[in-house]
């Protein structure tokens, strides 16, 4: 998964990608209304784009394309030059491969609002490669099949002139897009070389960017081996993207050698293995360092995932012991965690979850509450869904 350009990100050509143009230039097609699969901003962008249409007009192959590169050219034809195409993909997709380039640099928000759902990154290659790839020639002839209008340009494209300009130029570029190191090298196989360099910038680059308080999130995930708690770290990847996901399972001095960053901390089956004030430190608001075996890190993430077999409260009373808990009191521990998710599966061998506040937590086991006989009742009431939220009522 490609990170997103930082909407002031500026640079001289962009390689881009247009989906679904021939839905786009029809003004009675609805598809863009589904608001579940597209976002409110992406439909406002579909709705500029369309008023930028001629009302009683069906634009033809070529004309779609025509005003593609009108669009990035109109009022600054000196300064900017594209390159568009039109094509069928296998899979039916109309789309356009696009070029946009200008010399005094522009804004990745500003490709944003004129193409709605456009996909972008920084143009590779050379000028003849960018040219072969969107006229389907040379190593991309087995594609020329897809092709329904062949590249129309406005201006020379000078593509990024990639023998004049070294690795380190290009990864620096793609460093302050904000894509991860992963996202990075894995666009070019020669940029592992660098790696522990990437890693070590982009690092730096996110503490210089850190607040100086976080507003960060701790959500507990409690329930019996085998009820899927382990499981929540795929699925953190699979929503939030691979590279953004950290897993601490090792809890000894090198559980965080590898840690560059990442927003989301997930502590895989804790169990008390560390120091009770060095636990408190990875759960705290601000971004301090953290011990780890070569060198200390900072703790720049903004939400920490805990699995665990045991309660808050279990865990307090392992990693404290009886005479200091006066100087260490549990209400350390209690404000810092926000949400307790508890796991359960059901005879069916159904994987659920029942999500509270850490309030709500402290009022059902202060009436000892059995949590597995609340969550029995959640499925009973709704056998469909498999993430439930807790409401005092049903209780």
């Amino acid at each position: 998964m490609t990170k997103e350009f930082d909407s002031q990100f500026k640079a001289s050509s962009f390689c881009c990608t247009l989906n679904n143009i021939d839905k786009l230039f029809n003004l009675s097609d609805k598809s863009f209304e589904d608001k579940d699969k597209y976002s409110d901003e992406t439909r406002k962008f579909v709705k500029d784009f369309r008023a930028k249409l001629e009302t009683n007009k069906t634009y033809s192959d070529e004309e779609m394309v025509e005003h593609l590169i009108y669009l990035w050219v109109d009022g600054k034809e000196e300064t900017r030059s594209a390159a568009a195409n039109y094509e069928i993909g296998d899979s039916g997709n109309h789309h356009s491969h696009l070029i946009l380039e200008a010399k005094n640099q522009a804004r990745f928000s500003a490709i944003k609002k004129l193409y709605p759902g456009i996909h972008v990154e920084l143009t590779r290659g050379t000028r003849e490669e960018v040219i072969a790839y969107l006229n389907k020639s040379g190593k991309h002839k087995e594609k020329a099949h897809t092709t329904v209008v062949a590249m129309i340009n406005h201006g020379v494209i000078e593509a990024n002139q990639q023998g004049k300009r070294s690795d380190l130029d290009t990864i620096q570029e793609l460093l302050e897009a904000g894509l991860t190191p992963e996202s990075i090298m894995r666009q070019n196989l020669s940029y592992r070389k660098f790696s522990k360099m990437i890693k070590e910038h982009y690092y730096q680059m996110q503490v210089e960017n850190a607040p100086l308080v976080k507003d960060i999130k701790v959500y507990w995930h409690l329930g019996s081996s085998g009820t899927g708690k382990s499981f929540t770290q795929i699925l953190l990847k699979q929503d939030h993207g691979k590279d953004n996901v950290y897993v601490l399972s090792d809890y000894g001095t090198g559980g965080l050698d590898n840690y560059t960053g990442e927003p989301i901390l997930f502590m895989d089956e804790f169990k008390g293995d560390i120091d009770y004030q060095a636990f408190l430190k990875l759960l705290d608001v601000y971004p301090n360092q953290v011990h780890a075996r070569y060198s200390n890190v900072y703790a720049l993430w903004d939400a920490v995932h805990i699995s665990s077999i045991f309660t808050p409260n279990q865990l307090y009373e392992m990693l404290v012991p009886e005479e200091r808990r006066k100087n260490d009191p549990i209400k350390q521990l209690f404000r810092r965690i926000h949400f307790i998710v508890y796991h359960f599966k059901t005879i069916d061998e159904q994987f659920k979850t029942l999500t509270m506040t850490m309030e709500e937590y402290h009022k059902l086991t202060n009436l000892k509450i059995n949590f597995e006989k609340l969550c029995k009742q959640y499925h009973q009431n709704d056998k469909n869904t498999n993430e439930y939220n807790y409401k005092e009522k049903d209780c």
